[in-house]
């Protein structure tokens, strides 16, 4: 959904929900803090980041993939 966007603060923030709503059952299962981040990281360029504890994964979505 969002390689067809505009790239814009709405699919920034778009983003940065899939990205929450995705790890919502790891969260509570384990009781754990989540931290999730979106930013425009360029033309057509979206970096999504998620941080559990000293774990750091982070998914570039482009238009261009």
């Amino acid at each position: 959904l969002l390689a067809r966007g505009k790239y814009d603060e709405m699919d920034r923030l778009l983003g940065a929900a899939y990205a929450d709503e995705a790890i919502a059952s790891i969260r509570a299962w384990w009781g754990v803090t989540v931290t999730v981040t979106a930013a425009l990281a360029g033309r057509n360029t979206l970096q999504i980041g998620c941080q559990i504890g000293a774990v750091s994964i982070s998914r570039t979505v482009s238009a261009a993939a």
